[in-house]
């Protein structure tokens, strides 16, 4: 085995190519059976996805060519502003030199993408010193360029080394046919990997919101525990004051502020404690036997003073006889004051804030209607405009517009809202005709839970 000298390097486009030949030499008979049978293999490589369909490739070359050495180089950077070859796949006696580069310039490949289309070289080691190497001595090499939609992938070849074993316009034919079929699979990798790199950056950023959630709501509930452990002792100073301050009606009435704005405090923390619990899904019920108008009631004390200071009137209508359910009195009325406080905040001052409680399992002719406990409270406040409504019970969501921000809550409230009530087995439906229009609310509990008792 020697090695071909480079003082035999000759000037290689005007002494190698010897493309014509192909097309003056008998033609050998095509053999679609064995191509057919080739495709498949590769269609099923390319499905398989197991990523030596280059290689795979590389081999249906060099059987169909009848050829003795075969491969495929694909363009890369070299590092230093200009490109070269990689042998991704090799095959026959070069083989082991897969992984192997050669420069663009003066070499076969790179003469061939200069060209375009196939060509063949004669005795290529004689004239390129990319290509010299241990005999045996290459006599022909066909290069076929694998084209791209931009610029060109790189190059499909065959070699000989037999001068009876010559490369004719079917062998050219074929690698040109398979040079399409690289094309393609190229396109298919380099499409899988920008969505994997997609996907993996997606994955990453979802990682991350979730961590920011988390810390967020960890934030959250640390903060809402603070605020709640310092609230105690202001409520206890408040009414100290109060005792302290009888007869002293400018002082009771400032008093009388701090202890409204301290209980809607109180509730912002409760509604912020609860949008963690959420979350965690660590909200849990205490269900007793209930009279629901009494829940209702209760609901109603609470938010009474505030709705005295914004000059509300408020309407009831219970049903004759209590209606009993299975609740946690302490969440259903949370609900409840929350709804209420919602309505009062959001209507303007001197407006009509409306309670109706009805058991639609009693009612006649309502048999589209599903049956249990049915809880409305509307108002004739500013209303949520239509493109808000699919968002009330998003966590932290708000309409804008309609409310001064100091009186706009966090949006916490309906979210938290819809969570309780679920957890009873009912849902809630928010309705609105559009901003200035007033909202309804309508709170539905199973009839499964609810009874109306006449005692």
């Amino acid at each position: 085995m020697s090695k071909l000298s480079s003082s035999a390097v000759l000037r290689p486009e005007t002494e190698a190519l010897i493309t014509g030949s192909l097309f003056q030499r008998p033609r050998r008979a095509p053999d679609y059976e064995a191509e057919t049978r080739s495709l498949h293999a590769l269609a099923h490589s390319l499905a398989m996805g197991d990523g030596q369909v280059l290689q795979t490739l590389a081999d249906t070359a060099l059987l169909l060519c009848d050829a003795e050495s075969s491969g495929i180089s694909l363009l890369e950077n070299n590092g230093e502003g200009s490109q070269r070859f990689r042998w991704v796949s090799a095959a026959g006696y070069v083989a082991p030199s897969r992984g192997n580069t050669t420069p663009f310039e003066d070499s076969p490949c790179g003469v061939t993408l200069k060209l375009g289309g196939a060509q063949l070289f004669s005795f290529p080691q004689r004239y390129f010193a990319c290509l010299e190497g241990p005999v045996p001595e290459v006599v022909e090499g066909l290069v076929v360029p694998i084209l791209g939609e931009v610029r060109p992938w790189g190059t499909i070849w065959v070699m000989s080394y037999d001068a009876h074993a010559l490369f004719d316009a079917e062998h050219a034919r074929v690698l040109t046919s398979l040079a399409s079929f690289v094309g393609a699979a190229l396109v298919i990798e380099a499409s899988k990997t920008a969505a994997n790199a997609r996907a993996d950056e997606a994955n990453a950023a979802r990682l991350a919101l979730e961590q920011a959630e988390i810390r967020k709501d960890d934030s959250i509930a640390m903060i809402s525990h603070e605020l709640r452990n310092r609230m105690a002792p202001i409520s206890s100073a408040i009414q100290v004051a109060q005792r302290l301050s009888t007869g002293n009606a400018p002082v009771l009435s400032a008093l009388r502020i701090a202890e409204r704005q301290l209980a809607q405090l109180n509730r912002i923390v409760s509604d912020l404690l609860d949008a963690s619990r959420i979350r965690y899904n660590k909200i849990s019920l205490e269900l007793h036997e209930v009279v629901l108008q009494e829940i209702v009631e209760d609901a109603i004390a609470a938010v009474k003073t505030d709705i005295e200071v914004r000059g509300h009137t408020l309407r009831t209508m219970f049903p004759v006889g209590s209606l009993a359910i299975s609740a946690d009195p302490i969440r259903l009325t949370q609900v409840l004051t929350n709804v209420l406080s919602n309505a009062i905040k959001y209507t303007p001052d001197g407006g009509v804030i409306e309670v109706t409680l009805r058991n639609v399992s009693a009612a006649m002719n309502e048999a589209t209607v599903e049956a249990g406990l049915v809880i409305r409270i509307t108002d004739n406040g500013v209303g949520i405009p239509t493109e808000a409504l699919p968002c009330v019970f998003e966590m932290f969501a708000q309409a804008k517009g309609g409310v001064g921000r100091s009186d706009g809550g966090l949006g916490i409230g309906l979210a938290v809202v819809q969570h309780i009530v679920a957890l009873h087995g009912g849902n809630v439906d928010v309705r609105s005709a559009g901003a200035g229009c007033g909202t309804e609310v309508i709170i539905r509990l199973p009839a499964a839970a609810a009874r109306t008792s006449t005692d």
